[in-house]
Order: structure tokens, then sequence, then C-alpha cells
């Protein structure tokens, strides 16, 4: 293909899903489009800007699904979190960011869907970098009472009728703010004085649930369809 024929590939791709609302046929097209640009970006690096449009469609189509409900498994969130962060931080840079990871326990189990967690947090964490003026993304890992609280931080001000009108669309802001919402949990945002927080809440899980691992942060970043290649290409 062209570079022409793959920009017409990319724009019927999100015309048709946008009528049709069809991801399983935008995924498999999008796969062709990466296919084929990963290889020739080997060689050439104009193409590299084809990959972050083609992402840009696959992470709208993640952004419109609706989040599982209750999940009968529990998985370790430090775990989850963590390699997230690494990856984050891998992918990030050529933008002079670090994303520090904090945790005050070794292990915290929740009960959520696991690739609605890890598709949200690592699009807060993405938006964090994007818009942070300066400094290092921090993300922070808490138990209060019965519940997990995430925080993440980042040297910049979002304010809060932008964050109103994020929540409202087809967004990763709006997609986390249905994921958490669905799986019992809540977001919030504090914005001021050069810094922007969002702290993101769900319960801990029950102990009798069955445990289920994570993905390591090299299957993460191996994985050219991973959440966190959505999350950080495209922008």
């Amino acid at each position: 293909m062209t570079d022409g024929q793959i920009c017409s590939e990319l724009s019927r791709i999100k015309s048709n899903f946008r009528i049709s609302g069809d991801r399983a046929a935008a995924r498999e097209a999008l796969q062709n489009v990466f296919d084929i640009c990963f290889l020739r970006a080997l060689c050439d690096e104009a193409y590299t800007e084809i990959i972050k449009k083609a992402f840009s469609v696959l992470r709208e189509t993640e952004n419109s699904v609706m989040p599982q409900g209750f999940n009968k498994y529990r998985f370790d969130a430090v775990s989850a979190v963590e390699n997230l962060c690494f990856g984050a931080d891998v992918l990030s840079f050529d933008k002079d960011q670090g994303v520090i990871f904090h945790s005050f326990n070794n292990t915290i189990y929740i009960c959520a869907d696991m690739k609605g967690f890890l598709f949200s947090v690592s699009n807060l964490i993405a938006n964090a970098i994007k818009y942070s003026v300066f400094g290092d993304v921090s993300v922070t890992l808490k138990i209060y009472g019965k519940n997990v609280y995430l925080f993440i931080t980042d040297e910049g001000e979002f304010s809060y009728s932008g964050f109103q009108k994020a929540m409202l669309r087809q967004s990763s802001l709006g997609f986390a703010v249905r994921f958490f919402e669905s799986a019992g949990g809540g977001i919030a945002l504090s914005s001021g004085n050069g810094s922007t927080t969002l702290a993101l809440r769900l319960p801990q899980a029950d102990k009798n649930l069955p445990v289920k691992l994570s993905p390591t942060a090299e299957e993460l970043l191996y994985d050219r369809l991973s959440v966190i290649y959505i999350a950080f290409s495209g922008h």
C-alpha cells in the first residue's frame, strides 16, 4: 500500500466505526495497517506518524466500550500499576519526564475487569504526562479503610469545567469515570497551585476470590495492541 492508500484506509476505518460501532472489525482492519507500518517504520521514520494516527483510531474504539461490571476474580493492583508505570516511563522517554510509582503495601487486591483497569490507568498516566508543564508524574497507591486509592499527580492545572466536559465524552477520562463507577468506585479531581491530582477509588477485593496474574511490564511492551501502546501512541 502507498502512503495515500494507508491514509485513505485509516479514514475508512474511522468512518465505518463511527457509523457501525463494530469494534472487532475496526481492530482487525487496524491490525493490518499496523503490520504494514511497523515493517516500513524500520526503514522510514515517516511511517511513525501514520502509526500514531492508527493508534488514535484504536484508542477511540476502546474508549467507546461500556466497562464490565463485577468480576469473579481479584488481582494485585500494586503489581499491575507498577508495571504500567515502568511501561509509561519507557514510552515517554522523549518527553524528558519520568513516572514515579509509590506504594505503602507490597500487595493490594482489587476486584475489577483487569483490562478496563489497565486501560483506564494507562490513559490517565499518558494524559498526565501530556498536559504536565514540567517535572515527573507521581503515581501513588494506598489503602484507606476498605478502599484502595490511586493518586496520579502532575505539574499542571486542569479546570473543573474541562474535567466535567471530558467526563461526558467518549474520551479516556470519560471511560475511566465509567469504569471506576461500574466497579463500585469513583474518581475525583483536585487542581490548583500549579498541580493536578486525580484520585481513583476502588473497594478492596474479597479474599475468597481466585487470584489472576496481571501482565508483566515485558508483556505490556511486547504486544503492540496492548493497553499501554494504545494509551501512549497517537498523542
